[in-house]
């Protein structure tokens, strides 16, 4: 296929900064073309990758393709950045759990798999065909703009010795260090002195891991030595008599003893290799029309895997901005300044964490600021002044002092110390006790200092580090920080066919947030965003639905003929428990024997025969409902009743708790699964079966405490600031007409219903409610009663010759209050 003479999106580069964008923008229908000067598969170096690269595959469906390849996966990472120094490992099952695994690449291979995905998804994709030049068209009402105008066509040479041209409406370069906007034609990179270091590298073949037999094994390692600029190797070079890079190499790598170790008994497999590692910046990511990232943007020392991340980041923010300002839902230098900000916002998080760990390796003076635009960083630093400053509100200023810059870089340093993860936990549960369990509601100053003072120098010591932790790794775990961010009023809409920039909603935080165990574990970014079940279904593999409307066609079956329910559990508690049914079950009518007598041994003597002996019957605290041995309870007795009850009760309710403790071995599952209310509230559940579900493995009590489900994402539910994947989701949330909720109704001046069954303003909305209703103790009696007398509505409904699919019965408020009267 020849390269076409037009397209919507030219992107330059189809590494992963310019594949990931295309696959962005080719799943939203945009005519997209990817121009790649090398042949496919090529040499890059830059293997290690962060665990947030999962969570953008998934966005675009690539993971699981990806995932099967095979590549080497890794479960953190170690750090030693000074010698005499105990390692630091980050742990990303701890953050993101067993599927929060990262990965260490052949380049060579996953470079490919996603340019090649690229065209899978619609993009038309060309390796071996090098942008010779862009041509620009001057912008009018910008003739003193310093940049050459729009770019409106590149013309290419393919190695094959074909040439030509192509025409589009946006250009994406990411053309890597070679920067063709960047470079050639705006030629506004800036290089920082800091961080001109000179890499040298090569590939060994050994069976040796770092960790082997723990949980660390197999994880990349990262030692410290004495890093030197250019100027510094070089005099080093000199002095040692102008060894060989092979020879300065090895005598470098006595630097490094863990790293020596590690490669005892190793074969060196290649050649070394040797680059300069300059660190860079640019003026502008988005001039007219064109979005710049990635390396021919920007370039960090990649001390922390930043590479593929920021390439992956900004091939994000380019698809969202460019899919913005094609549909016109904001003009173009709104959408590209987004762009822009985006980038030097995520490359200044690893500028301040790659500056704050030179400055330990080094040891030496704090790097210098030179290549950071000042209000970049003063976007950065004004993310981690409500913890240094302890304020949310603090003023901005437009400059920054050398003081706070260096009261920056100690705090960021603070996230390579190691925390043991029973300190951790411990820490978590006392701050827990303490109240800090979700982002703040708008605790006082006051409030906060009563926290720290509770806390122990050593607690405190490890509330900073992990603080400095979450607040210096962008999105390392999952997308949804990228979603949140919000610059200029506005953030990124992730949604298949919407992709795009839309006004943002942004919680107000308190500092007690700061001090959250959410936020400190770094599970969950720091806003969640609004959000409905709708977010699930999208989705893959995903099913939803309600007990309202109950989808046979997804849980199997049919109305008429439903899935099969099986026991779960020991063979000997099924035959107990069919056995036990065949005593009772064995005539018609046995199911309203049972129910009659549960009835009377509620309101009859105690010494009446307890035909059911199934545990309820003891419950002698519910009789409070109705009375007591045969007779109704007056006004005036029924303080005294209920205190009564309670105390009879009681020693049940207590039993009942111990047979949870009994039946559930893990101790903090068993006391969130015992009831502490009273026998006549909701009925506690204590049946053996039922509480042994949650020994098995792949059942998880998740306890909200009475707070809810906090929002739905694509992969399940967050709740207590986790998020818990699930493949099936069913709700049994009530019930809504005309976006007005049957619970604000009951919260409203109007509420009440007519039997107990129906209530005004819900058509054909049935239900068994002790709400103007009966009521016993006995629930399965009074919604016997309640579901007859619904049958029978229904009944009389259709016998009036309505079409079935037509026939409406509804309440008349009159009618529901006269019924209350």
């Amino acid at each position: 296929m020849a390269v076409p003479k037009e397209c919507t999106v030219l992107v330059i580069g189809g590494g992963p900064a310019g594949s990931y964008a295309a696959c962005c923008l080719a799943r939203e229908g945009v005519d997209t073309v990817v121009l790649e000067a090398d042949k496919f598969p090529r040499y890059h170096i830059g293997e290690s990758t962060l665990p947030s690269l999962r969570h953008f595959f998934k966005f675009i469906d690539f993971d699981d393709q990806f995932n099967a390849h095979g590549f080497f996966k890794t479960n953190g990472a170690v750090f030693r950045l000074a010698q005499g120094q105990p390692d630091a490992y980050t742990d990303f099952f701890a953050a993101g759990g067993p599927d929060g695994y990262a990965w260490n690449l052949l380049r060579s291979e996953s470079d490919e798999l996603l340019f090649r995905y690229a065209g899978a998804c619609g993009a038309h994709i060309f390796d071996e065909t090098k942008v010779d030049a862009v041509q620009f068209e001057q912008i009018t009402s910008d003739a003193k703009a310093d940049h050459p105008g729009r770019p409106v066509s590149a013309t290419w040479t393919c190695k094959n010795g074909t040439f030509g041209s192509v025409s589009f409406k946006f250009l994406v370069d990411a053309s890597g260090r070679r920067g063709v906007l960047s470079n050639k034609y705006l030629q506004n990179r800036t290089f920082n002195p800091n961080f001109k270091n000179v890499a040298n590298w090569g590939y060994w073949k050994s069976d040796k891991l770092y960790g082997v037999g723990t949980h660390m094994e197999g994880s990349p390692y990262f030692e410290g030595l004495q890093v030197q600029d250019q100027k510094l190797a070089t005099e080093k070079r000199h002095a040692s008599g102008r060894p060989s890079t092979l020879g300065f190499y090895k005598n470098v790598l006595e630097l490094a003893p863990k790293t020596k170790e590690l490669l005892e008994g190793a074969e060196l497999v290649s050649e070394i290799r040797s680059a300069s590692d300059y660190s860079y910046t640019a003026s502008t990511y988005h001039p007219p029309n064109a979005r710049i990232y990635g390396d021919a943007g920007c370039f960090i020392d990649p001390l922390f895997s930043s590479g593929v991340h920021l390439a992956i980041t900004g091939g994000l923010s380019a698809a969202v901005t460019i899919m913005s300002s094609l549909r016109g839902d904001y003009d173009e230098e709104k959408a590209g300044s987004w762009h822009s900000k985006k980038t030097v916002e995520s490359y200044t998080r690893f500028f301040l964490a790659v500056s704050s760990a030179t400055k330990q390796i080094r040891t030496q003076h704090e790097p210098v600021l030179q290549d950071i635009d000042e209000e970049g960083f003063q976007r950065a630093f004004d993310l981690l002044r409500p913890i240094i400053q302890g304020t949310v509100d603090a003023d901005s200023r437009n400059t920054l002092s050398q003081a706070e810059v260096s009261k920056v870089l100690e705090f960021c340093f603070r996230a390579f110390v190691y925390v043991p993860p029973d300190k951790k936990d411990a820490l978590f549960e006392k701050l827990k006790k303490l109240g800090v369990e979700t982002q703040g509601d708008g605790a006082t100053a006051k409030e906060l200092e009563d926290i720290k003072k509770h806390l122990i120098p050593e607690e405190s010591q490890i509330v900073e580090i992990l603080q400095s932790r979450r607040m210096i790794r962008e999105d390392p775990f999952d997308i949804d920080s990228f979603t949140l961010d919000a610059i200029d009023g506005l953030a990124p809409n992730l949604e298949h066919g919407n992709l795009g920039l839309v006004m943002a909603k942004t919680p107000r935080l308190d500092t007690s947030h700061f001090y959250s165990p959410p936020f400190l574990d770094g599970l969950v970014p720091e806003i969640w965003k609004e959000s409905t079940c709708h977010t699930f279904v999208s989705g893959p593999d995903k099913v939803l639905m309600h007990t309202g409307r109950w989808d046979w066609f997804k849980s199997g079956g049919s109305q008429e003929k439903p899935n099969m329910i099986k026991f779960q559990g020991k063979r000997p508690q099924k035959e107990t428990t069919v056995k036990d049914w065949s005593k009772v079950a064995n005539k018609p009518g046995w199911q309203y024997e049972r129910i009659a007598s549960l009835d009377v041994m509620f309101t009859a003597k105690e010494d009446t025969e307890d035909k059911i002996q199934d545990g309820w019957t003891k419950m002698v605290g519910m009789t409070a409902m109705a009375g007591h041995a045969g007779k109704i309870i007056a006004k005036e007795e029924e303080e005294e009743h209920i205190k009564d009850m309670l105390n009879r009760g009681y020693p049940w309710t207590e039993e009942m708790r111990s047979r949870v403790d009994a039946l559930v071995k893990d101790p903090s599952t068993a006391e969130k699964l015992k009831a502490w209310y009273s026998g006549f509230c909701k009925h506690p559940t204590f049946h053996p079966e039922y509480l042994s579900l949650f020994n098995e493995p792949n059942v998880t009590l998740v306890d909200t405490d009475g707070k809810g489900v906090e929002a739905y994402t694509r992969n399940g539910v967050m709740a207590n600031g986790r998020e818990h994947e699930l493949d099936v989701l069913v709700l049994a949330t009530g019930y809504t007409v005309g976006l007005v909720d049957s619970c604000d109704k009951w919260d409203g001046p109007d509420h009440g219903t007519l039997y107990g069954t129906m209530t005004e303003g819900f058509p054909n909305l049935f239900f068994a409610s002790g709400n103007g209703g009966t009521v016993s103790q006995n629930a399965h009696s009074f919604y016997n009663l309640l579901t007859r007398l619904i049958a029978h509505i229904v009944k009389e409904t259709l016998s009036r010759g309505e079409d079935p699919d037509r026939a409406t019965v509804e309440v008349q408020k009159t009618s529901e209050d006269a019924w209350s009267e």
